[in-house]
């Protein structure tokens, strides 16, 4: 009886884990297939590759309509983060995406949501 039981129970673990497994896998390709984590990832790499390239007193208008719009559908607030050399995205809930910039100027950046534009005022 006791050897009956072991094949048992070792089946029933392996079901329960594919099933964790593929959930999580699920939830992944659920989340990447929105494609709001690519909006995050492209603006995020784009906006650090501006600031990079800019020279000090210098103003960029991004368009962010595509942003703006992600934050309608998912009724999350876009955030749009520049501090410590990082500017981080995020349009859905979560840590949103990273990418590190080398300048060393100081860049203030405000949102416009009316005309659905982001300004970098690099100092």
């Amino acid at each position: 009886m006791v050897e009956e039981t072991k094949p048992l129970r070792s089946n029933i673990m392996f079901i329960l884990l594919n099933i964790i497994f593929f959930s999580v896998m699920l939830f992944f390709v659920m989340r990447v297939g929105t494609g709001d984590t690519g909006l995050e990832q492209v603006y995020a790499k784009k906006i650090a590759l501006l600031i990079d390239t800019a020279k000090p007193e210098t103003k960029i208008i991004l368009n962010i309509t595509e942003l703006i719009d992600a934050e309608e559908k998912n009724k999350y607030k876009t955030e749009i983060n520049i501090e410590n050399n990082i500017v981080n995205v995020k349009v859905v809930n979560g840590k949103g995406y990273s990418y590190k910039y080398f300048s060393d100027n100081n860049v203030f950046r405000t949102i416009n949501r009316d005309k659905k534009k982001l300004i970098l005022e690099i100092k």
